[in-house]
């Protein structure tokens, strides 16, 4: 039956109407909002590779800004300076290994963690083949050189278990990470434990004289961000609005992973390698992975049982934020709490 030409207008207007309120209401979504409808200032620490690649992203893209955040990121080379800047109150929030947050707060430092935003399969043993170096058991009694205190000493100790080895069985040298290439490939240690990108740039270094392999062992380590607990107490907006921002941030790398690289790869420090090569060993998402709970408590154990500190393993739930995520996106908690 046609519709008479008098009862088209009405539909035509309720349409438009309910089209103009969608539209209004995904404006409100994404528009920045607080009490005083001001800006809020966050200031990161965090490793400009591609572990932080949500946060990378969410920089370059303006999608901080859109959810009403001022950010400012500060490179580091590892978590562990990050955490000493956070707590001297240089910066807000820290991203660091599970393991160096786990140690953190196993040293009686009030951190909050708020989620990872990565987890990675990156540490990896370059030794020199011109030094015998082709096996694990080729390690006995060679200089062994690598940031001590950080997760690199941790995944090291555990494959040397698994390899039927000690730590007596090397000679373990410490090494800041600018140097750890140089002392490679100058021969002054045997073989080293880094984190990509600088396994490629000790490879080739060596040319033809290298080995590498994983020390990892298939379990990642996880990227996460910290605090201290009287962020949350007195500015719990703004980690409102940075969970927002890095949902963006995850919704444009699914949409578009190659311009998502092409990103992280204009932002990170240095000269850091190709970004796509690095790319599948790494899962970029923000969570609370019951996994990283484990892994946490496994660290800690371990700390202890090397002297790094006394006391026992603390119940990492209470170290934990889990409103933050929860409300932004509850199905990436598996944490059972």
């Amino acid at each position: 039956m046609r519709v008479p030409p008098r009862r088209i207008a009405p539909w035509i207007v309720v349409f438009s109407a309910l089209c103009l309120v969608v539209f209004l209401f995904q404006v409100y979504r994404e528009q920045p909002r607080s009490v005083d409808g001001r800006t809020e200032d966050l200031r990161l620490g965090i490793y400009r590779y591609t572990t932080s690649a949500l946060l990378l992203i969410a920089e370059d893209q303006g999608l901080f800004a859109r959810k009403g955040l001022d950010v400012s990121n500060k490179h580091y080379e590892y978590g562990v300076l990050a955490i000493k800047d956070l707590l001297s109150g240089n910066i807000d929030i820290a991203a660091a290994t599970d393991s160096v947050a786990a140690w953190s707060i196993l040293r009686g430092y009030d951190l909050k963690i708020l989620a990872a935003v990565a987890s990675a399969d990156l540490l990896r043993l370059v030794g020199r083949t011109d030094r015998g170096i082709r096996h694990w058991s080729d390690l006995k009694g060679k200089k062994v050189g690598l940031t001590k205190g950080t997760v690199s000493e941790f995944f090291f100790d555990r494959a040397l278990t698994f390899n039927k080895l000690t730590r007596d069985d090397v000679d373990l040298i410490h090494l800041d990470s600018p140097a750890i290439v140089d002392s490679i490939t100058k021969g002054e240690v045997d073989a080293v434990v880094v984190w990509s990108p600088l396994d490629e740039q000790a490879q080739q270094g060596l040319e033809h004289k290298a080995v590498s392999w994983s020390v990892q062992y298939g379990q990642d380590y996880y990227w996460v961000l910290l605090c201290k607990s009287e962020l949350l107490q007195q500015r719990p907006q703004a980690i409102e609005r940075l969970f927002a921002a890095l949902a963006l941030a995850e919704d444009l790398m699914a949409s578009n992973q190659a311009e998502a690289q092409q990103i992280v790869a204009r932002q990170q420090a240095g000269s850091q390698g190709p970004v796509d090569k690095m790319w599948p060993y790494h899962k970029l998402r923000v969570s609370l992975d019951q996994q990283m709970l484990v892994a946490m408590e496994d660290a800690a154990r371990w700390h202890i049982l090397r002297g790094y500190s006394k006391g026992k393993t603390p119940n990492f739930l209470n170290f934990i934020y889990f409103d933050g995520l929860e409300a932004a996106k509850p199905g990436t908690v598996s944490i059972v709490h």
